[in-house]
């Protein structure tokens, strides 16, 4: 369009801001994290022996529950706060609202907290020292 018409569209970065990046980020934020290719310690933890490695995942798993729950509550304070006030920001003369979109941020970070709650009770009845449960574990579907 820009090419065509020599000239951008003023609003295309408050819809791009507003709403596309949280709508691609957060709602896909569990996934990632159960799949394993976000930055771990693992490779240090490695080093230790095996009663260590499960002090310290119970650890961290620990904190990164905290931490998550935190960020759950506060996303969702913030969103909240955001639909009462009735958050908008201004598109080529109209307002258009967006604390719609704000609700998927704690959710996101809902399904994170959900997540991780399951690796640390997975980790405290096998009492092995995991930070995260793989899901590529299923059988691959037979090649036709």
């Amino acid at each position: 369009m820009t090419y065509r018409v020599s000239t951008t569209d003023s609003r295309s970065y408050e819809i791009a801001q507003y709403f596309l990046m949280p709508l691609a980020f957060f709602p896909g934020l569990a996934y990632v994290y159960s799949s394993g290719i976000m930055p771990r310690l693992e490779m240090l933890v490695q080093k230790f022996k095996e009663r260590q490695q499960y002090i310290i995942s119970i650890a961290l798993v620990s904190l990164e529950l905290i931490l998550f729950l935190m960020l759950t509550i506060f996303a969702f304070q913030y969103a909240w706060v955001g639909f009462v006030e009735g958050v908008a920001f201004s598109m080529k003369g109209a307002v258009v609202p967006y604390y719609p979109v704000l609700f998927v941020i704690p959710a996101g970070f809902l399904l994170l907290t959900i997540e991780i709650f399951f690796v640390l009770l997975r980790n405290i009845q096998t009492k092995t020292a995991q930070l995260h449960i793989s899901v590529n574990n299923a059988k691959e579907p037979p090649s036709m």
